[in-house]
């Protein structure tokens, strides 16, 4: 009966063996997995400077052309005021006083 007795110690050795090994082995995966997620949240993080960095760019271009046009706008603005501002005056009140 000893025999059968260390047969059955000896299996439930090996048994917790093999369980410790794969709480092990599933630790080494998880930890694996950690690493895998942490490296494609880092390559993420790069993509999205190298993004935000080009949008930065075609953001400041695109103000510069608005201003260069609001600047150009305001220029052509100004001389027709000044070309014709007498005039202008001239018709409103000549529209008040005639009534229409």
């Amino acid at each position: 009966m000893s025999e059968k007795f260390e047969g059955k110690l000896n299996i439930a050795t090996h048994s917790d063996t093999v369980i410790e090994q794969s709480m092990r082995s599933g630790m080494n995966v998880a930890a694996g997995i950690d690493n895998m997620r942490q490296q494609y949240m880092d390559r993420a993080n790069r993509r999205i400077e190298m993004y935000r960095d080009n949008e930065q760019q075609y953001l400041d271009g695109m103000l510069k052309e608005i201003d260069e046009r609001t600047e150009d706008q305001i220029v052509r603005l100004k001389a027709a005021f000044n070309e014709n501002s007498d005039k202008w005056i001239n018709d409103i009140f000549s529209s008040i006083i005639s009534g229409n």
